[in-house]
Formats: structure tokens, sequence, C-alpha cells
């Protein structure tokens, strides 16, 4: 064998190795964390569900635009043996909100995104799970290992989840193809502009989670009951890996 061949097979198999690593790193991503991220828009119990993490009861919350970041024992949670978990609850205003979750992407394994049931505005969740759900740094770099819709005070349980579900895809198709033709009208680098939501002409969760190949789920419960035992169990699936 030549040194010309050689080298050409040396080239050939450092091509192949550095393709074989981009599509790992598109199709797995890097999880660099095992923090749960509580995210959602303002009032809708996010806060209060970090503090019935960590302390076992329900306190009067107020909005803020800090987040909320603790390293604790979960309390209620008793189908897991103790451990301390690492939880960051995001501010739901738009101004604050997308700098803190690209900030603590990197220490994330989970989110849970939280929505008021009693007072469901379809449009203004589908904005703010649109950037999420094409964030590129969650796609690409950070990601998590689940995702997870709780909606809270659903009391009609069955229905109002699948009703919110059906609402937010809806709409979620409607911001899709809004904003493809707002991308086509303008030359934007595609290194930075959002991922495609979906490759189908309507969305819906299930197609994005095999798509980006993160498991995605819908849940129900009432974080303002003291003893939720709908709360309790789906804590207790939310952060048993953690």
């Amino acid at each position: 064998m030549n040194l010309w061949m050689m080298v050409a097979i040396l080239l050939a198999v450092c091509v192949i190795g550095l393709l074989l690593a981009r599509f790992l790193f598109k199709t797995v991503g890097l999880r660099r964390g095992n923090a749960l991220m509580v995210i959602g828009l303002s009032d809708s119990g996010k806060t209060c569900l970090f503090y019935k993490l960590k302390d076992g009861k329900v306190v009067n919350t107020h909005t803020s635009v800090k987040e909320n970041y603790g390293k604790f024992v979960p309390k209620l949670i008793q189908g897991i043996p103790e451990k301390e978990i690492e939880v960051v609850d995001i501010p739901g205003h738009s101004r604050v909100r997308q700098q803190l979750i690209n900030q603590y992407l990197p220490i994330t394994k989970k989110i849970a995104y939280v929505l008021d049931a009693s007072d469901f505005n379809a449009s203004t969740n589908a904005e703010f799970l649109y950037d999420i759900l094409t964030n590129r740094k969650l796609i690409d770099q950070y990601k998590p290992a689940s995702f997870t819709i709780i909606c809270n005070k659903a009391d009609i349980a069955f229905y109002v989840k699948n009703h919110m579900k059906r609402e937010l895809e809806r709409e979620l198709t409607t911001i899709h193809n809004t904003k493809k033709h707002q991308h086509q009208s303008i030359d934007e680098d595609v290194n930075i502009a959002p991922y495609p939501l979906m490759e189908s002409k309507e969305f819906s969760f299930e197609n994005w989670s095999a798509f980006r190949n993160i498991p995605i789920n819908f849940e129900f419960c009432s974080v303002t009951k003291e003893k939720d035992e709908t709360f309790i169990k789906m804590m207790e699936n939310v952060v048993s890996d953690l």
C-alpha cells in the first residue's frame, strides 16, 4: 500500500468519524445536569409548585422577575428514595424568561411547563411553547430527558387536558405557518434562526416528540390543594431519576 492510499484511507476514516459524531450529537444531544426546570406564564402555579416540592405545603406567592433555585429533598414524594434534587423556577415575564431559560439549560435534565387550566389562554401559552420547542440550544446541545406539560387547576381532568392539548396544537400550527413565511421573506442566518417546529401540515405534540426524540406528555393536577394524590404521583414520576 503506497503512501497516498494510506493518506486517502485516513482522511476517509476522519470524515466518517466526524459525520457520525455530528449525527450522534444531533440525535442524542448533551445532557449537562440533573435539574428540573419549571417554566410557564406568570401566575400559572410554577412558584407554588416549587415551594410545594421544597416544603411540602402550599404557600402564597407573588409574581417576580427573579428565578427561584434550590437543592433539597422533596417533601410529599413517598415513592422514591430520599435524595436531594435540583430545581429552578423560571419567571414567566416575557422580558426575562428566554435569557434565564438559556442560562439554566446546561444544568437541566427535565422540563415542566405549567399552565393554568382555570384561566387558559391558548394563544399566549402557544407563543411561549413555540419559543421552547424551536430553541436550538435545547434541541442541539442540552436535549432534556423529558418535557412535561402540567395542566394546573384542572378539576375535570380528562376533558380539560385533551381540550387544551387540541387548542395548543391548533395555535402552534398557526404560529408555525406565520413564522415560516416571515423567515422566508428575510435573509436569516440558518445557524441562529429557530428550528422549524414541524414537518407535517399540522402540529401535534406526538409528532414533535418523535421528530426531536424528546418524550413529551400532558399531566393534570391542582398544585394549590394541600394533599392532591394526582400531584404527588405525577411529581414522583417527574423527579424519580433526577
